[in-house]
């Protein structure tokens, strides 16, 4: 998961880090990480897709939580 793209011109590196590189970057600094914006892949089977990220959640030891509209969360509720 993630796209990674290359600038024709300068040959930089760009584009979105994948699921499973945030969750353990961010792991160290937090109990919880909530995800908001996904690709199409997520779109394609979203009971498989929110398994998979819950999954990584249990395998990295942190509660990932699928956004979606509408979600309400309470922050003292995560801690």
């Amino acid at each position: 998961m993630g796209m990674v793209r290359r600038d024709k011109e300068t040959g930089q590196l760009y584009g979105h880090a994948g699921i499973p590189r945030l969750i353990r970057l961010f792991k160290k600094f937090t109990s919880s990480i909530l995800f908001t914006h996904f690709g199409e892949w997520f779109y394609e089977n979203i009971p498989q897709a929110r398994k998979q990220l819950y999954d990584l959640g249990k395998k990295h030891e942190i509660n990932v939580i699928v956004g979606y509209d509408g979600l309400e969360l309470n922050v003292k509720d995560l801690s």
